[in-house]
């Protein structure tokens, strides 16, 4: 039996998608607050600089390595002139910090780049309107973490990556929470900063009382799925057989306005009462 999972952020993002999803769970360690990372010393600068022009990645091939290339073609959305991000052999410091509501802009035009790669960028509805009433309204449904480069040229800053993650209960584990989504510039993939903000996340999830961090990924994705194993996620689908189900949409509206799961009951002659 799988652990039924109360999110809102769950139930939307897997409806109408072709590919299948694997479920990730991982255990969770003492909280620490969101951190700063600032640059190393000269000596190991200059290593990191030389590093970096070896191992900048490719959102489609992580393991591929190339040199910095301000023109890089990962997505049209990300070379366009709305991601303004400098050459990260710059950066003198990367910030993790909470979103705030004026960052749901470029929020959405990372979420819509991140689709856009994987190939799902006709299935993003969501509007800026909605992530900030949904993340920074009365009831919020989710949290995010920022990542953001510091030049040190006038304390001018870049966002480089996110993670999005909302809080859920486990009928076997308690409070739990659910890794929902991450995505990281490809010219800033070569500094582990999507193991940072996991890292993060789940030390905030600890302190939150959560006993698990649950999330999933594209089966099609062999080296991300490879990635969180070697961080300590354990594959359920692969050692468990469970499978994550959802609806949305015209689907979900159907089932709410067409199923009629009384009938049965009222078949026998049985009255249902519902004060829910």
């Amino acid at each position: 039996m799988l652990c039924r999972q109360i999110s809102r952020q769950v139930s939307s993002i897997l409806q109408g998608f072709s590919h299948s999803w694997t479920p990730i769970l991982l255990g969770t360690t003492q909280h620490q607050p969101l951190h700063q990372y600032h640059k190393p010393a000269a000596g190991e600068q200059l290593l990191r600089r030389q590093k970096m022009k070896r191992l900048i990645m490719t959102s489609n091939n992580p393991q591929e390595e190339k040199p910095w290339d301000p023109q890089i073609s990962a997505s049209s959305s990300l070379t366009s002139g709305e991601f303004s991000v400098f050459d990260p052999e710059d950066a003198t410091k990367i910030n993790l910090r909470p979103c705030c509501s004026t960052d749901c802009a470029t929020l959405l035009k990372y979420i819509r780049a991140s689709a856009e790669l994987e190939g799902y960028l006709e299935h993003v509805t969501i509007t800026e309107e909605e992530l900030i009433e949904d993340g920074f309204g009365e009831h919020p449904f989710y949290k995010c973490a920022i990542a953001e480069a510091f030049s040190g040229k006038d304390d001018e800053s870049c966002i480089v990556g996110y993670a999005v993650y909302c809080y859920a209960f486990c009928l076997w584990k308690g409070r739990s929470l659910i890794w929902e989504d991450m995505f990281v510039h490809p010219h800033y993939r070569a500094l582990g900063i999507g193991s940072m903000l996991l890292h993060e996340v789940t030390k905030i999830a600890y302190n939150h009382g959560c006993h698990q961090v649950s999330g999933y990924v594209d089966a099609s994705n062999a080296s991300l799925q490879t990635w969180y194993e070697r961080l300590g996620f354990q594959n359920f689908t692969k050692d468990f057989g469970y499978h994550m189900y959802s609806g949305s949409g015209p689907r979900l509206e159907k089932f709410i306005k067409n199923s009629n799961p009384q009938s049965k009951c009222v078949s026998r002659g049985l009255k249902v009462e519902s004060s829910l």
